[in-house]
């Protein structure tokens, strides 16, 4: 192995692990009222999939026209949708 790849490939390694842990961390300790930006990366889905829950079984909250999603509400239609 070339001189430096190692050291190159380490650090490469290293950056994508805790980049990783760190959108592990958030998506574990969400706010309790997310955006729907927020709540899409917490459910790791597009913003497509959320619209198509939120119009059928996610209720929305929206305040002067922002629209925000209550964690509870996610995490019990995930756990209703589970098998």
């Amino acid at each position: 192995m070339p001189q430096g790849l190692e050291e190159q490939l380490k650090s490469i390694v290293i950056e994508a692990t805790e980049q990783a842990i760190q959108e592990y961390y958030e998506r574990l300790v969400a706010k309790e009222w997310m955006s729907i930006t927020e709540a899409t990366k917490y459910l790791g889905v597009s913003h497509n999939t959320l619209r198509k829950y939120l119009s059928s079984e996610i209720p929305v909250c929206v305040l002067d026209g922002i629209k925000r999603v209550n964690k509870h509400d996610i995490d019990a239609f995930l756990r209703k949708n589970s098998y």
